[in-house]
């Protein structure tokens, strides 16, 4: 009995460690990928333009937000020229052609040149994890793939030598007829 409750505790810790590579693995593919348009978004900041806030290395999640919910304050990301930028809002304005913001980065001394439109906006900062985004920019690289590729196929190993020597064990104690 002792053998098959090892058995199935052993499995169940390979499982959820080998979920939990996988949750890695899709974190990483997600924040590799344009995916402006869902509902919420993984980012992580690679310059200090919002220091000390929001340090170099944050993995940071913004929601998408209404042009009727755009508030001066708010730290928002959005798109241009290609490139996406995090910053927070200083002045909103509307007029005929709608809604235009003027932004700046909170560790910037003068706000972002020319203004930005509610269709570049991408989303409102929701959440920020300070230092994360660097593991997932490494396991964006090859050398971090390969390290999740030996991780896994070390944990595959390590456990079917392992469910080995219990085999070989269990053998050993059992009488021959």
């Amino acid at each position: 009995m002792p053998v098959k409750k090892s058995k199935k505790a052993s499995n169940y810790i390979t499982s959820i460690f080998l979920v939990l590579v996988f949750i890695l693995i899709g974190l990483v593919h997600i924040t590799h990928f344009d995916l402006t348009r869902l509902p919420l978004a993984i980012r992580v900041v690679e310059s200090g333009s919002m220091q000390p806030g929001i340090p170099v290395g944050s993995l940071i999640i913004t929601r998408q937000i209404g042009p009727n919910q755009i508030r001066s304050g708010n730290v928002i990301s959005f798109k241009v020229n290609n490139e996406v930028l995090t910053h927070r809002i200083i002045s909103v304005s509307n007029n005929d052609k709608g809604v235009k913001l003027e932004t700046k980065g909170d560790n910037s001394t003068s706000k972002d040149p020319g203004f930005i439109s509610e269709v570049d906006v991408l989303g409102k900062l929701v959440l920020v994890i300070p230092y994360l985004g660097y593991v997932l920019l490494f396991f964006q690289r090859p050398a971090g793939l390969l390290l999740i590729a030996c991780v896994i196929v070390g944990t595959l190993m390590i456990h079917n030598i392992v469910m080995l020597i219990k085999k070989e064990r269990k053998y050993e104690k059992t009488p021959f007829k």
